[in-house]
């Protein structure tokens, strides 16, 4: 029989749990890298978060301008009138609206006046 020495034993395990302790680590630190709840997806997680907040940032601004016009348009007469005549094309009694049509454009045209 081969006889087989303790050192040989003791080597044997220590490289085999000096293997499963690097085979561990390695296989956390991909976890932590690359898995689900990894540092990749933590930084997309937050420039989501970041552009969601953008976004509800100019929700808000057109809220409070929509919100100001509702209020103008409900205690502002002159407003409200200003509004009915641009949206709406109404007219007082005694005013006349002028409908021009709009000109063709010519390419050729530099918008340079020659004068002779």
């Amino acid at each position: 029989m081969i006889a087989v020495k303790s050192n040989d034993i003791s080597f044997f395990i220590k490289s085999a749990v000096l293997a499963i302790c690097l085979m561990l680590t390695l296989f956390t630190l991909s976890s932590v890298l690359f898995g689900d709840q990894s540092v990749v997806a933590l930084q997309k997680a937050k420039d989501s978060l970041a552009s969601i907040k953008s976004q509800l940032t100019q929700i808000d601004i057109q809220n409070a301008t929509i919100s100001n016009e509702i209020r103008l348009l409900q205690s502002d007469q002159a407003y409200l009138e200003k509004m009915i005549r641009q949206q709406l094309n109404y007219v007082k009694g005694s005013e006349i609206i002028y409908v021009f049509e709009k000109e063709e454009e010519n390419p050729y045209w530099n918008g340079a006046d020659i004068y002779e």
